[in-house]
């Protein structure tokens, strides 16, 4: 569809709307708003940009909405509402003028001008609405919960991005970075999946989280079943209780039963460390506290842990720590150095 051309009529209205306030003209009109919602947008861009340049009195301007409240329910149903953001800066100064603009033909040429800015605001837009998605974000310490337009309930955990992508045909969920539990409602008709680096993970009408760490992503499955599908290996389902890290080679390795709690246990603000390495257990708080653990000694950063922890008192494991005799905790404030005596 050529948005030039759009503008022009667009403009062409505008002119017979203000010289021809007929019911007969404002029926046409009425019927090329619904032929398409292109239309619509473009019109109030061309309207919002003659507005500026014209300086036009209040009591002398078309009222759009007026017009459009005008159409029957049948033709407004085809139109989508222009996005607010849009609007707004169409309302932006544009230039100023020293004279009204008075005539026919010096009306045509602001309008004309007017069209051409729209039409570069419309392909803007345009492509912003194809390009963008929307994101969400999580500091160091912070717990969130998106609820999307299909009900289905996304919980962040801490030092978690999300690219969101909700179309006719899919939903898809990029993980970033981080973590996520996502709660899905069934539709059949739409796939639900989330999508890292290593893995796609889609939705049967479930309850699962995904965490997204260097190497591996991995997934446990509250309720319901998932199939996943790693970037270099084949699709495998999963159940609920079943907890597995997709690897970036494209292997699959499943953990021993009852691992989904353990998982899952962000969202009480409790980290559960069996047989994990202290690199990971600090790599772990760091996603919690301002408070940063670093691990000064190769040898120390792979010894193994077990326990549970309160996610917000790093405190409490380097006073677990302070009672090995051959670990050295130096404590600065804002950092923490874990070293061999």
């Amino acid at each position: 569809m050529d948005v030039r051309q759009i503008n022009e009529d667009a403009a062409s209205w505008l002119i017979r709307l203000e010289t021809e306030p007929t019911a007969g003209c404002k029926a046409e009109f009425s019927a090329w708003l619904a032929q398409s919602p292109l239309h619509v947008q473009n019109f109030l861009l061309v309207s919002a940009a003659y507005r500026e340049l014209d300086g036009l009195k209040e009591a002398n301007s078309i009222d759009v909405e007026q017009l459009i409240g005008e159409w029957t329910a049948e033709e407004a149903g085809n139109v989508v509402a222009m996005n607010a953001s849009v609007a707004a800066a169409t309302t932006l100064p544009l230039a100023s003028t020293s004279e009204k603009v008075t005539t026919r033909a010096s009306k045509w040429t602001a309008l004309r001008f007017a069209a051409g800015i729209a039409a570069v605001a419309l392909v803007g837009w345009q492509i912003a609405g194809t390009l963008l998605t929307p994101r969400y974000t999580t500091a160091i310490g912070e717990q969130r919960t998106i609820k999307l337009q299909d009900a289905s309930r996304i919980e962040m955990n801490v030092r978690s991005r999300i690219e969101v992508d909700l179309s006719a045909a899919n939903r898809d969920i990029r993980l970033l970075d981080g973590e996520a539990l996502f709660s899905v409602e069934h539709d059949p008709s739409r796939p639900f999946r989330v999508i890292t680096d290593y893995a796609v993970v889609q939705a049967i009408g479930t309850e699962f989280n995904v965490y997204r760490r260097e190497g591996m992503t991995t997934v446990a499955v509250v309720g319901g079943v998932v199939r996943i599908t790693p970037t270099k290996g084949t699709a495998q389902t999963l159940a609920a209780g079943q907890v597995a890290d997709i690897r970036n080679d494209g292997s699959v390795v499943r953990h021993p039963p009852d691992e989904v709690a353990r998982q899952t246990a962000w969202r009480q603000r409790k980290l559960d460390f069996r047989g994990a390495s202290l690199s990971d257990v600090a790599a772990e708080f760091n996603r919690f506290n301002r408070v940063q653990i670093q691990i000064g000694d190769p040898e120390i950063a792979q010894r193994e842990l077990n326990g549970v922890f309160n996610a917000d008192e790093p405190q409490a494991l380097l006073n677990f720590l302070r009672n090995d005799r051959d670990v050295r905790v130096e404590d600065s404030g804002e950092q923490v150095t874990i070293r061999r005596r």
